[in-house]
């Protein structure tokens, strides 16, 4: 393949660089040095960076308001849902010695609001017997006694109402004979699948009622054990491609595309200020506006929207050539090379991704270790999750195609022009001068933990987000263009956007 040797501004003085054919010059040949130099506000737009990204950490993670009733499930409850749905469903295919190890396993969830304790009173129920059900509310009004804990009255009648219905399942009276049908209808209501669950016991009497109710915990544990499937056999073959691109890697066989040194790098930090304040601003915005019915309508309105923030570079005299070359807006040598290396660049993050599944798991055994099993606060569990699970469970088909298309196509698009093409080019060119690997490392690591710790999902999921950030880096500097991470990116979003609405939907 034919080369050519562009030119590049760095540190002052011209550099050769040698670029496959096809892939766009750094900056004009002949332009000179003060006509490439933009000083920019780089104070100011660190300034502005720390404080919006501080103010979204401290929103998107203020505990819930435990006064909240089980009417609010929100984005905990939808997943301790799931949970249940799981461990129900496993219950129906094992024998009763693992039977009474899965309930051990569903006590890391009796914790939070009274409506998740609630919906784990009939898990135990279930995986325990009727008996278990009233242990486990004597335990709950204890807590909640202890904790001076003031019911509502929906919770106050909700605790009555299990009470009556495990007490005629204890006496062996399998239709719930003492409840009206008011209270069945509020159980219904208040605890989703799970008091569905607690109305159609094992030994019903109406069994076509039972495989009704029994369908989506069956359903999940299907979907559930593919994904592993799935998930093993990514793993193998990521790990497979990983080993050869660090062999590649270490070797020198991979050419390194993106050219450090633009001298529009405070440009571009400011741009990525700029991004960010729109983020905050449109989605405070988009919130004060919003109904149940145009929520989410709003919100994905306004993330597009943040996109306008690519025009600040030419408002700051910055030529468009130049900014969509320096932050990978072009489409490489043969496009289809690179979406063929953003699928394998994601396969390839998956061995890393189960090894971050394990830590977040150790995490969690540990906070459990170190606050020793209490379980004495009724505020929301903090959990990896992202709100959008709240609108897929909430959603019928036309929001999940919105949700899909959003996650999977815009978000991709958008976060990797802020994050990769933006912020990690502009520490890229702040470290120019270092050696080369300290530089990438350097890079990638700081600009990878801001576009985790901004997303909602939590610390607990900081780790992992970090990793797909940091690889989606490594496909920036490999490639130059952002098509591979873009791509990465979306396949990434697709998949979990895909097993939530599978999982959601039942």
């Amino acid at each position: 393949m034919m080369s050519h040797d562009p030119q590049e501004i760095r540190l002052g003085k011209v550099v050769k660089v040698s670029l496959e054919e096809g892939l766009p010059e750094p900056v004009e040949m002949g332009a000179s040095i003060s006509e490439l130099r933009f000083k920019g506000w780089p104070k100011l737009a660190w300034l502005t960076v720390i404080c919006v990204v501080v103010i979204n950490v401290v929103f998107s993670h203020l505990p819930r308001d435990p006064s909240l009733g089980p009417l609010d499930a929100g984005v905990t409850g939808h997943m301790l849902e799931m949970q249940a749905k799981y461990l129900v469903g496993v219950g129906q295919m094992v024998d009763g010695k693992t039977t009474g190890q899965l309930y051990d396993q569903a006590a890391g969830f009796n914790t939070g609001p009274v409506g998740n304790r609630l919906s784990f009173v009939v898990v135990a129920g279930e995986l325990a017997g009727p008996q278990e059900a009233l242990v486990q509310l004597e335990e709950l009004e204890r807590a909640v006694s202890f904790h001076n804990r003031k019911l509502t009255e929906v919770e106050a009648s909700l605790i009555g109402t299990l009470k009556k219905l495990y007490a005629d399942y204890d006496n062996e009276s399998w239709s719930g004979v003492s409840l009206s049908e008011v209270e069945r209808s509020q159980i219904r209501q208040c605890l989703g699948w799970c008091g569905s669950l607690a109305l159609i016991p094992q030994e019903s009497p109406d069994q076509d009622a039972r495989r009704d109710v029994m369908k989506p915990a069956l359903w999940t544990v299907g979907i559930v054990l593919a994904a592993f499937f799935a998930l093993t056999v990514g793993f193998l073959f990521g790990l497979a491609i990983s080993i050869m691109f660090f062999i590649f890697a270490f070797t020198k066989r991979l050419r390194l595309r993106l050219v450090a040194g633009s001298s529009a790098r405070n440009i571009y930090l400011e741009t990525f200020g700029v991004w960010l304040v729109l983020h905050l601003l449109l989605g405070i915005a988009a919130g004060f506006f919003a109904t149940p019915e145009n929520s989410l309508y709003l919100q994905l309105a306004a993330f597009a929207c943040t996109l306008l923030a690519i025009l600040w570079p030419r408002l700051r005299g910055v030529s468009w050539s130049q900014v969509k070359n320096e932050i990978g807006l072009f489409r490489g040598g043969r496009p289809w090379i690179e979406l063929v290396v953003g699928f394998l660049g994601y396969i390839s993050l998956i061995p890393f991704l189960v090894l971050n599944i394990l830590l977040l798991f150790i995490m969690l055994s540990l906070m459990s270790l170190f606050t020793g099993g209490e379980i004495d606060s009724f505020a929301s569990p903090q959990m990896p999750a992202h709100p959008i699970v709240q609108w897929v469970a909430e959603g019928s088909w036309v929001e999940w195609t919105l949700i899909f298309l959003v996650a999977c196509v815009a978000a991709p698009i958008v976060e990797e022009i802020m994050f990769r093409g933006l912020l990690y080019r502009y520490f890229r060119d702040f470290s120019a001068a270092w050696r080369l690997m300290l530089s990438i490392a350097f890079s990638a690591s700081i600009s990878s933990f801001i576009f985790a710790v901004i997303h909602p999902q939590g610390f607990l999921a900081v780790p992992a987000l970090s990793t797909l950030a940091a690889g989606f880096c490594l496909l920036r500097e490999w490639r130059g263009s952002l098509i591979a991470p873009m791509v990465a990116h979306g396949l990434n979003n697709a998949v979990v956007t895909t097993l939530l609405i599978l999982l959601m939907s039942t």
